[in-house]
Parts: C-alpha cells; structure tokens; sequence
C-alpha cells in the first residue's frame, strides 16, 4: 500500500506541474499574441499618422498659389519626392509616386484629376515596415468659378467640409469675381463669340418675326443649340421652383401673363403651360431662365390643383436638377430655397447633380437698364435655409438670419442678419461651362475632392 501511495503522489505532483506549466505557457503565449497584436495595431496607428502628415504638407503646397498650372510637375512636389518625418523617437520616409495625371485644359481654367501613390517606411521597435496609400485628389487651377468659394467678409460664420480649406483666403481682400456678361449669354445661349448679342439674336432665338422693334415684356420659350430656355421679359410678381412628382415645374407671373414648365431630368421633351396655350416640346430643356427685369417674389412651392402655391417646407429643385437664373434686375427672396434630399438641420449634405445658380447682372441682360438693383431676403419661416450658389450685385437687405448651403458673392456686405455657411464638396463647375459664371479676376490654384484610400502593409 506505501509503495501505491508514493507512486500515486508522484503521478498527482507531476499532473498538476503539467496543469500550471501549460497554463503559465498558455498566459505567455496570450501575452506575447497581444502584445504583437497592440505592435501590428500601434505600427497602423503610426503609419497612418504619418501618411496624414504627408498629405497635409501637399495640402498646404498646393492650395491657394496664385497662378495657373497645367501639369503636376509644374508644382515640383510630386518628382520621386521622399518627406523625412519623426513622431517623438519614430522616424519613417514617405515617397510619393505618380500614378494617374488627367488633364482638361481650358481658356478659363485646367482641372487636373490626380492619383498618388505614397509608400510609407517606419522605423519602430529596429523593425521597418512599410505601408503604401492612394491619395485621389483634383486641382483647379486659372482663373475659377466663384460657386468654389464663398463670401470673404462680413457674412458670417463659415462651416468647412474639409480641413485643408484655410479660412484665411476667404477673408483675403484681394480676390474678387467678375462676369463678362455678353460672352456668358452668347456661350449659354451657344452663340458665336464672333456675333452681336443684339434684338435682332434674340428675336431669332425666340422664334419672333425679324424687326427692329424690342421685344415686348412677357414670357418667352426661345430655342437654342443648348437646349431650349425661358426669357421672362419684364417685372416678374411671382417666380415659383417647385417639384411635381417626377417633375421640375418653373412657374413665372407677369402683367396677367401666366407660364409653367414641367420636365423631367434627362428627358428629351418638356411639357409647357402659357395662359390658355398648352402643349409638349419636343427637345430639352436646358434648365437656363434669363429675367429681363425684377423678381418681387421668388419662392419654392407645389401645384394644388390648377393653382400655383407658394410653400416654404417645399423642395424648390429636384435632385438631378441644374437651374441657372439669370436676372437682369432686383428681387426678393420669400421662402427657403432647398434642393431635394438635402437638409442642414438633419446633417444630410451629398447630393449629385442638383444645383442652382442664381447669377444677378447689372443694368439688364439683352437691354440696358438704368435701374439700381437690390437683394432681399424678406423671410416668413423660421430658419430659413437657401441652396444655391449666388452672385450678387446689388445692395442687400435680410429680414432674418439664414443658412446657406452653396457659395456667395456679393459687392456689398449683409449689413444686418448675416448668413450661415455650409459648404457643399461637389459644388463646382466643369471646365465646359466655365465660360458662363463669373469667375476670379486672377489666377489662383486650389485642390479638390481629397481622398485617402487603401492604407496597405506591403512588407
């Protein structure tokens, strides 16, 4: 019996040191498994950081040079660059290699499309490893539209969708944006530059018999290469934007003279109601509304039966919607102007082809006028919200405070109730139109549509 029970101490003792040795072994195994885990954690926390720094220091080296560029190497930062750069005791180098470059190259301005590649060595723990990254970005360069940038004075806060935007150009003194009025109208209108811009144009465009008498006020479908267009000649009561199931409707009072246009997005035809006249036109609708005089009211609203109603909760433009208004007068703004599927209050901001540009031209479009013009926005809702990029030139005058989601220009400040900015990262205009806007009197070259995509472990 002693000799089992020593054989059986022996057999226990050695049982339980395999237990303890297996879970010591277990823990160190766990630990050692974690702590390579937090490395492998730590060395993507890093990397990142200083792939972020890199594109930080392109940031700054590109945004806001004031001249025009037509290649990335006319930028001498994107040649083999290597960017040597610590974080306390870690060091690492960043290379940047090109490897996409897409230019479109126009009189106004060139838009650069850009891929980088940035490799990343890091030097930690006397181990490197090394990370790779795509950045996509876009340059524009020349002389820009002004829906880029907003107001540089005496409008209010601003909100930035990206970081690398500097507050500071937006209160520099000296950008300014102009208009060339007849080259925009002879390029909206798809008119040779070479041509007059003169009554005898704009009757042909019309459609109107050839004379020498002006056009007379009222509401107007003309017909262009460009697609057809509203002329509203005279002072307008009501100017109303509004959605109708599938349907954009633009709706327009004058003098007892009534119009309304509906159409789809992208579709070849447009249907049109004028006083007791109604019909569909075959052709597109362009989207271009030129108001040859004031606005008393412009509004968002909704067709209620054969009515027209003025609705501030409604959507004024529809998503996939581009409505330009160019107004040879003054006008009123009434209600909130918003594009649909957009809200500030809600934090929904992306959209994709939805813009309107509201772009005020001193002293009339195809006739001179001698009349001052003003701005008002006389708003009924509280926190009104405004989407849409707009260029004004008349003195201005707010009843309330507002949002605004787009950009704006303006020759003189809100004296009273300043807007609230909300920057919208689409907002620009290709290199096609840019004949059309008013655009900065000097060159200047800022980057876009920033993204960083694919952090990687290479090695």
């Amino acid at each position: 019996m002693k000799g089992f029970s020593y054989l059986y101490a022996i057999f226990l003792v050695g049982f339980l040191s395999t237990i303890v040795t297996s879970y010591f072994t277990g823990v160190s195994t766990s630990y050692l498994s974690q702590k390579r885990m937090l490395n492998e954690s730590y060395y993507n926390s890093i990397s990142r950081d200083f792939l972020s720094m890199v594109a930080n220091q392109i940031i700054k080296k590109i945004n806001f040079i004031p001249n025009k560029i037509e290649k990335l190497s006319d930028l001498g930062i994107f040649d083999n660059s290597v960017y040597s750069l610590e974080i306390g005791e870690i060091k690492a180098k960043v290379r940047l290699l090109i490897k996409k470059e897409e230019a479109v190259k126009n009189d106004c301005y060139n838009e650069i499309k850009a891929k980088i590649i940035l490799y990343s060595i890091v030097d930690m723990l006397n181990n490197n490893k090394i990370y790779s990254s795509e950045i996509n970005f876009v340059i524009l360069s020349g002389h820009l539209p002004f829906n880029m940038f907003v107001q540089r004075k005496n409008l209010g806060k601003v909100k930035f969708f990206f970081p690398y935007h500097n507050p500071e150009f937006y209160r520099d003194l000296s950008l300014a944006f102009e208009i060339d009025k007849e080259k925009a109208l002879k390029s909206l209108l798809n008119i040779n530059q070479d041509e007059g811009l003169d009554n005898t144009t704009l009757r042909k465009l019309l459609k109107l018999k050839k004379s020498d008498m002006p056009v007379v006020d009222g509401l107007y479908i003309g017909e262009s290469e460009n697609g057809n267009f509203l002329y509203l000649k005279g002072d307008l009561e009501r100017l109303v934007l509004g959605i109708d199931n599938d349907y954009q409707f633009i709706y327009a009072e004058e003098s007892g003279n009534k119009i309304l246009v509906k159409f789809r997005p992208d579709e070849n035809n447009f249907l049109y109601l004028k006083n007791e006249e109604s019909g569909e036109i075959n052709g597109i609708f362009s989207g271009n509304i030129l108001v040859e005089g004031n606005i008393q009211e412009l509004s968002s609203g909704k067709i209620v039966g054969s009515d027209i109603v003025n609705d501030s909760e409604a959507d004024a433009v529809k998503d996939g919607v581009n409505l330009n208004i160019f107004i040879g007068g003054g006008f009123k703004i009434s209600s909130s102007l918003r594009y649909e599927g957009v809200s500030l209050k809600r934090g929904k901001f992306v959209r994709e082809k939805t813009k309107l540009n509201l772009i005020q031209s001193e002293k009339g479009l195809f006739y001179e006028s001698s009349e001052n013009t003003e701005v008002e926005f006389l708003f009924s809702e509280n926190s009104p919200e405004i989407h849409a990029n707009m260029f004004l030139k008349g003195r201005i005058y707010s009843n309330k405070e507002f949002s605004i989601f787009g950009s704006i220009f303006s020759e003189y400040p809100f004296l009273v109730n300043p807007p609230d900015f909300t920057e919208d990262p689409l907002n620009y205009i290709g290199v096609q139109n840019s004949d059309v806007f008013p655009s900065s009197t000097s060159d200047i070259t800022i980057l876009k549509n920033l993204s960083i995509e694919k952090i990687e472990e290479v090695f």
